[in-house]
């Protein structure tokens, strides 16, 4: 089965993903607290944006779904960039890193 990375798993949007495709995938996740819907995904716990940091849940991947991000309208600038525009730079970059040739990126209400 193909392998999938979901950023912002622990998400509403990612936990709707593993319901309805959890049979036909085998998802991981890389996000900042674990998916209460789903405990048994294998999930990297991050605090950082830093590609190092990441770069452990790209191995052996080969699609990632992008949808971390801060969605709140009243988040600050620093966060903003550093949790949307940083961590989506570094996820394309771990992603060419690992040679993944898919990776589906949801944007946030922050590009608006």
């Amino acid at each position: 089965m193909k392998k999938i990375l979901i950023t912002g798993s622990s998400g509403l949007i990612g936990s709707v993903i593993i319901k309805n495709l959890g049979n036909k995938y085998v998802f991981s996740g890389l996000d900042i607290k674990p998916n209460e819907n789903y405990p048994e995904l294998q999930t990297l716990i991050i605090n950082s944006n830093n590609l190092d940091s990441i770069l452990p849940a790209f191995k052996n991947i080969d699609t990632v779904i992008h949808l971390a991000a801060n969605v709140s309208e009243a988040t600050e600038w620093d966060l903003v960039l550093n949790n949307n525009i940083i961590l989506t730079k570094n996820i394309y970059e771990a992603s060419k890193i690992n040679n993944i040739k898919r990776v589906i990126f949801a944007s946030s209400n922050h590009a608006v």
